[in-house]
């Protein structure tokens, strides 16, 4: 989670949250095998995951639903418990688990903003990287 104040990161507010998709795929994986007592090919959920679709029976769908739900309701009680607040900020989701929470999320679209690109949050914080490297730079050619 980067914080972004007049489009400059806020590295004192910025965070790593272990939220990632890969956590979204076990989260499903789990709550079928409990529900069902089987194991939903890999194949399924990664379909769900990345197109919010999947060719299955009704009540595997629901099922699939509500712990994605579970999982997107988590990641905005952390946003909200590391400051996120809707009414005073926009939200950019960005990379793999973006679809999931545009699909089961709770959300004011007009402050919220999708970005499906997979690779999005590597990007982000290859450029991140990048420009605390040069300001790094930048200060020790100044010092």
């Amino acid at each position: 989670m980067i914080v972004l104040n007049n489009g400059k990161a806020s590295e004192s507010k910025s965070r790593t949250v272990r939220l990632g998709v890969g956590e979204c795929f076990k989260v499903i994986r789990d709550h079928i095998l409990d529900r069902k007592v089987e194991e939903l090919p890999a194949e399924i959920i990664e379909n769900y995951l990345k197109y919010g679709r999947a060719d299955i029976g009704d009540e595997y769908k629901t099922l699939m639903e509500e712990a994605a739900k579970s999982y997107v309701d988590k990641i905005f009680a952390e946003l909200k418990a590391h400051g996120y607040n809707p009414n005073l900020m926009k939200l950019y989701v960005m990379g793999g688990g973006a679809k999931i929470v545009e699909l089961v999320g709770s959300y004011d679209s007009d402050n919220v903003t999708f970005n499906h690109d997979m690779r999005a949050n590597a990007k982000g914080y290859e450029y991140f990287c990048y420009m605390k490297l040069r300001r790094q730079k930048a200060m020790a050619s100044a010092g």
